[in-house]
C-alpha cells in the first residue's frame, strides 16, 4: 500500500498553523506578509488556507517558487534550503495525525504488508514527521518530490516504489485525497482509494474506492 501524506495520514490542519508561522518567520514587513499569503492562497486573518487551495497538493519546490518573489532574501541561493529547514522545524513541533491512521498502519505492519509513502513534501521532512508520530517502523519506503522520481501527478514516485520491491501495479493500492493523487495512481496503473471526509471531492468519480475515513478503510480491509 502506498499512502499520500498530507490530508491522508497527516491532518491537513497541521499546515494551516505551519504556513502562518512560516510566513511570519520569512516576511520582514506587513506588505511582505500579505504578498506571501496571497501567493500561498492563505488567509492571514483566519490562519488557514483558502478553500480548495491548489497549493496543498503541490510540491515544496512550487511552494518555494511562489514565496521567493515576495519576501526578503527570496533570490538568495540558499532560500530554498532555509524554507525547507524552517518548515521542517515548525512541522515537527505540531504534526497532527489523521484519525485512525495509527490503528491502520499497525494492522498493515502486523500483516506484513509493504507500506510506502509518496508525498510532494521533501523526503527528509516526511521522514521527520513519520518519526515524530512514531510510525518509522511501519514504512518500507518514504518518497518525496526530491527523491529522484519527480512529483505527483506524475507516476514516477509510485513506479519507483513498485520497482524497488518488485511489486506489480495490480498488486498495489494507493490511498490519497487529491486530484494529483488520482492522476498519479491512474498513470501508474494502481488501484486508487480516495479519502473524502466531506463527500464532496471533485475527484471522487475518478477513484476506484471512496471512503470517508481511514477507519472506514480499516474496516474494508480487515473485516
Amino acid at each position: 500500500m502506498i499512502f499520500d501524506k498530507d490530508g491522508t495520514l497527516v491532518d491537513a490542519n497541521t499546515w494551516d498553523a505551519v504556513t502562518g508561522d512560516l510566513i511570519d518567520r520569512l516576511a520582514a514587513t506587513d506588505a511582505e506578509r500579505r504578498a506571501a499569503a496571497s501567493a500561498l492562497e492563505y488567509d492571514l486573518e483566519r490562519r488557514r488556507f483558502l478553500p480548495n487551495a491548489d497549493l496543498l497538493a503541490e510540491s515544496n519546490e512550487k511552494w518555494i517558487a511562489r514565496l521567493a518573489p515576495h519576501v526578503a532574501g527570496g533570490s538568495e541561493p540558499d532560500f530554498g534550503r532555509r524554507v525547507e529547514a524552517t518548515t521542517a522545524e515548525l512541522v515537527s513541533a505540531g504534526v497532527i495525525p489523521m484519525a485512525g491512521a495509527n490503528d491502520l498502519l499497525t494492522k498493515l505492519s502486523a500483516c506484513e504488508i509493504t507500506v510506502a509513502m509518496a508525498t510532494n513534501d521533501s523526503e527528509a521532512s516526511a521522514a521527520a514527521q513519520v518519526e515524530q508520530l512514531g510510525w518509522t517502523g511501519h514504512f518500507a519506503a518514504i518518497v518525496g518530490y526530491d527523491s529522484g522520481f519527480g512529483a505527483k501527478p506524475q507516476p514516477g514516485m509510485l513506479m519507483g516504489v513498485l520497482n524497488r520491491f518488485d511489486i506489480a501495479a495490480d498488486e498495489a493500492l494507493m490511498v490519497g485525497d487529491t486530484w494529483a493523487d488520482v492522476q498519479s495512481a491512474a498513470a501508474a496503473g494502481i488501484t486508487f482509494c480516495l479519502l473524502d471526509p466531506d463527500g464532496q471531492a471533485r475527484s471522487r468519480l475518478a477513484a476506484d474506492i471512496v471512503v470517508a475515513s481511514l477507519s472506514e478503510l480499516d474496516a474494508l480491509l480487515f473485516t
